[in-house]
């Protein structure tokens, strides 16, 4: 009940504190005021009215169509069922065909080995691949281990099948690299090094500037346990645990950032909350930095997840 009473699905119709959400935006003694006007504010039939004036846009809406469908040259009846036609095929020109030959003749295939290493010969991304330490130690056969570690994972092929594929690499060279050299920081790192070497190509500059971007999240169902994986009944049951990421890509078509986050509404909120609570936390913090030792910094760090905790934050 304490719960419910937090969340707001449940109330107490005389309260102050735990009052109904409706009535603090518009109470129903106000709406019966108010009722007459926003109808014909709005144009919308009063509610005695709903169904007449249903039926009589219906009928409209099939005059209408009745009298423009002889002359739509996209869909048709035919034998009782709907058909939609398809635009013609439009016409390649010989010089086009001509020069998609010596596009691909210019441009022949290549291993993803290959493409990943002529990468970092312009970029040097792997120079960001360093362990914990932050040291510049590396292991034997390092670089080796290093792209074919991250084709293992690209490509959903595995540590066992990619050593088994590649000669004197062994699954623990592979894990080892994965384990402290491949982590989020160091991926971080290097997608923004290649994002901003794509940005400085000529070619990018043709798709747009590079400031506007596009952003789309995905859901997808998830065996192993994590913080952020929930059950999300409307897509995947009641049984099946899910992951949200939110994937940006720039108008240059780079992705220039991947965000994770829980699949369900109510922890995405929550989600979202708390980062930007965070974000904001952290300006404040260098502002403080200039003026407070570091005993009263260390006492803001425990208020603020001290609120976090009380408002119901729970991975």
């Amino acid at each position: 009940m304490k719960e419910a009473l937090r969340s707001g699905d449940l109330f107490v119709p005389k309260s102050k504190q735990h009052v109904p959400f409706g009535d603090m935006v518009l109470n129903p003694h106000h709406w019966q005021e108010i009722r007459e006007a926003v109808y014909e504010n709005l144009q919308q039939p009063c509610q005695e009215d709903v169904k007449a004036s249903l039926i009589l846009q219906f009928h409209q809406s099939i005059g209408i169509s009745q009298k423009q469908f002889d002359s739509d040259t996209f869909a048709e009846i035919k034998n009782g069922s709907l058909k939609l036609k398809r635009d013609d095929k439009a016409d390649i020109p010989d010089s086009v065909i001509k020069l998609q030959k010596v596009i691909d003749a210019n441009m022949p295939s290549i291993r993803i080995e290959q493409l990943l290493m002529e990468v970092d010969r312009q970029t040097n991304f792997s120079r960001h691949f360093i362990p914990v330490g932050k040291h510049h130690s590396r292991p034997k056969n390092f670089y080796k281990t290093l792209i074919s570690a991250l084709i293992s994972q690209a490509t959903n092929l595995g540590v066992v099948s990619m050593s088994a594929s590649v000669k004197d690499l062994s699954i623990d060279m592979l894990r080892h690299v994965l384990q402290f050299y491949i982590r989020e920081e160091t991926l971080s790192a290097v997608s923004a090094e290649i994002v901003n070497k794509h940005h400085q190509l000529p070619f990018s500059q043709m798709h747009g500037s590079g400031t506007v971007s596009s952003s789309d999240a995905q859901r997808f169902k998830i065996r192993t346990d994590s913080l952020l994986a929930s059950y999300y009944p409307q897509y995947y049951g009641y049984y099946e645990k899910a992951i949200g990421i939110y994937t940006h890509i720039s108008d240059q078509y780079a992705v220039y950032n991947i965000k994770l986050f829980p699949a369900d509404p109510e922890r995405l909120c929550m989600f979202w909350m708390v980062s930007w609570l965070t974000i904001l936390f952290l300006k404040y913090v260098i502002i403080l930095q200039m003026h407070m030792d570091i005993l009263k910094l260390f006492l803001l760090c425990v208020i603020y997840s001290a609120i976090i905790l009380c408002h119901g934050f729970k991975i």
